[in-house]
């Protein structure tokens, strides 16, 4: 039975490159374990074996340096813990890529509403809704609120805000109306006494719609609900909460789209 391989037949068999195998044999990785008379290195059927461990441990990212102490200095017990790190990272980045995935359904859901409910207005439930109000406007302190919001795993799309007081639609007036903040919302309501920090929004009818606006809120940005709401005769029973939820920029003019829930009897 054939039990000397030249390089390029080892390179070929393996599927990886000449430079490859001779990078391991140079980092003392693994040398091929023959060397005839004639001067040739020969690979064994036993370095093929433990070539194909080293390609594989790198194609799970285990470094160089640990593939050289598992090839050449290495308990099973030893082994095992290599590979119950390795899959603990796997793990994690399966985590983070599943957190990045859903931002990214979100971002897109949140153009797919806007596209179909801008300026258009519906009666719903609100979902649960924590926000804290920015007392002092945006400023330096306002990403850390950010950063806590996020912290938590329970609370999504958290994003800038504005709380809309209940006294604006009455005299349709911004100054002093309008507050900054930061919001999340909690679709399981079992979470909601972790956040007893926060204020919560959660009303059974809401006025809700979807805005643009190019700097800030403004009585024009939102005449089409206060006209809505005094055709109807509506009364208002808190105050308003609206979400920054999506932008575009034209010709560098940005516009912020803004979703609104707006408490009523």
């Amino acid at each position: 039975m054939k039990n000397r391989f030249l390089i390029g037949e080892v390179s070929e068999y393996l599927g990886v490159s000449r430079d490859t195998l001779r990078y391991y044999d140079k980092d003392n990785i693994l040398k091929p374990s023959i060397i005839g008379k004639n001067g040739y290195r020969y690979y064994t059927i036993e370095d093929i074996i433990k070539l194909s461990y080293v390609i594989a441990f790198r194609e799970i990212n285990i470094s160089i340096k640990e593939i050289k102490d598992i090839i050449n200095n290495c308990t099973l017990e030893q082994l095992k813990k290599v590979l119950q790190d390795k899959e603990s990272d796997i793990d994690n980045k399966i985590l983070e890529l599943k957190k990045l995935k859903k931002t990214v359904s979100n971002f897109k859901y949140d153009i797919e509403k806007t596209i179909k409910l801008l300026n258009k207005i519906e009666i719903v439930n609100s979902p649960i809704i924590f926000y804290e109000e920015l007392a002092d406007g945006m400023d330096l302190k306002t990403y850390k609120i950010m950063d806590k919001f996020n912290s938590y795993e329970y609370l999504n799309e958290v994003t800038f805000s504005s709380v809309i007081k209940k006294e604006f639609f009455k005299i349709n007036k911004v100054e002093n109306n309008i507050v900054y903040a930061i919001s999340g919302i909690v679709y399981k309501s079992d979470y909601i006494g972790n956040l007893i920090d926060y204020k919560c929004f959660k009303y059974d009818k809401c006025i809700h719609s979807i805005f643009k606006i190019n700097i800030d809120i403004t009585e024009e940005s939102i005449m089409y609900l206060k006209k809505y709401i005094d055709g109807n005769n509506i009364e208002i029973i808190g105050d308003s909460v609206a979400r920054f939820i999506t932008f575009e920029n034209k010709n560098d003019k940005t516009t912020d789209y803004i979703e609104i829930w707006i408490p009523i009897k």
